[in-house]
């Protein structure tokens, strides 16, 4: 099974119709492997909205004529806090991220898929999801799908009853997709090989011995 490599999303931004009520914070910045981040900041229990990762340029690495097989995400994550004014310590229980789903830039497609750290702790973590096993995550997905420069995967995070009064936060530092193939078979030789087979049969039976009395078929000119 190939595939094409991780490819960085294009676009980050919120998606206001998918729930959730605190936007997220330079969501745009999702669009390289640096340093700079999305970031979801709130000190009370409340859901982010979605952070749309899009446009990962698919079409320039697909070839034409291929099934997609499976869809794999990663994503370099973190949560943190801040505590009695000090420098945000690099864990936090009160931070949590939800599960993801694809979407085609209208509407989230198929079922959702959690990742391996829904509250990350240490340094940023590196969540590989669906990487393991890929699948199209419940949606009968084609070329076209994934080409399509608003494809991509929604994910949110969620600030819980914990530690209330303190501004917890999640960040996303980067988004990136991989999508897995298989060339389409083509049909051509079978047909060719079917119709020729075909053809032999039919000069057999004309030129096979016939009976003393035997009467041309219908339709065939003796000459």
């Amino acid at each position: 099974m190939a595939d094409t490599g991780w490819r960085t999303a294009g676009t980050g931004t919120n998606r206001t119709d998918w729930g959730g009520k605190v936007a997220w914070t330079t969501p745009g910045n999702i669009n390289n492997t640096g340093s700079s981040y999305a970031y979801f900041s709130r000190s009370s229990s409340g859901a982010s909205r979605q952070l749309y990762a899009s446009n990962f340029g698919f079409g320039g690495v697909l070839p034409d004529n291929v099934i997609i097989t499976g869809v794999s995400v990663r994503r370099r994550i973190e949560a943190g806090y801040a505590w009695g004014g000090g420098p945000p310590a690099r864990w936090s229980l009160a931070t949590t991220f939800s599960a993801l789903q694809l979407a085609d830039g209208s509407s989230r497609q198929g079922s959702t898929k959690s990742g391996a750290f829904t509250t990350p702790r240490g340094d940023p973590q590196i969540d590989d999801i669906g990487e393991s096993s890929p699948d199209t995550w419940g949606w009968a997905l084609t070329r076209d799908d994934v080409i399509a420069t608003d494809f991509g995967v929604a994910m949110g995070a969620n600030r819980n009853a914990v530690n209330s009064g303190v501004t917890a936060t999640a960040y996303v530092f980067y988004v990136q997709m991989k999508i897995y193939y298989e060339e389409a078979p083509s049909n051509t030789g079978s047909f060719f090989a079917l119709f020729a087979d075909n053809v032999k049969d039919r000069i057999k039976d004309i030129l096979k011995p016939k009976p003393k009395f035997w009467l041309p078929e219908k339709g065939v000119i003796l000459t």
